[in-house]
């Protein structure tokens, strides 16, 4: 919902697609409403992107299933995941997590598991920002370095 409502400072419009139904904040979900009022942003609820349709060129639309099957024409595509982070692979590992599923990292960005480190938003705590995930890759970086020369 906010890139969304961000992304409206930049198109005419924004048809938000969403899998299953809004669960963002209640603030959020106000916002989203006066957006939805003024015409900029149309929600599609329980709706999936099948195809992203194109020319030589350019993106041109979205074919979605919902209860049918819709082409949204349109100019161009943002894609956002979610909030679920992605670290099932870790399961057996063993790796902790906080009670939304993020790693916990030390100030190096260390998990629980020597060896293991963690950088950009699958960290908990992280802002969830290319700017920041840069910057976890290189400090993860350095103190992989580190971790590996105290091996020598």
């Amino acid at each position: 919902i906010e890139e969304s409502i961000f992304l409206t400072r930049f198109a005419k419009h924004i048809d938000l697609i969403i899998r299953s139904t809004i669960k963002a904040s209640q603030i959020l979900q106000d916002e989203l409403a006066g957006y939805i009022e003024s015409g900029q942003i149309t929600v599609h609820l329980g709706a999936t992107v099948s195809e992203i349709i194109h020319d030589e060129h350019k993106v041109t639309g979205v074919k979605i299933n919902a209860n049918e099957e819709k082409i949204i024409d349109l100019s161009g595509v943002f894609v956002f995941i979610g909030l679920v982070p992605n670290v099932q692979f870790l399961q057996s590992a063993q790796v902790k997590l906080d009670g939304k599923g993020f790693l916990i990292a030390d100030e190096n960005n260390q998990t629980n598991l020597p060896g293991v480190f963690v950088a950009g938003d699958v960290r908990s705590g992280a802002i969830r920002q290319i700017a920041t995930a840069c910057g976890d890759g290189v400090k993860s970086a350095l103190a992989i370095r580190d971790y590996l020369n105290s091996k020598n």
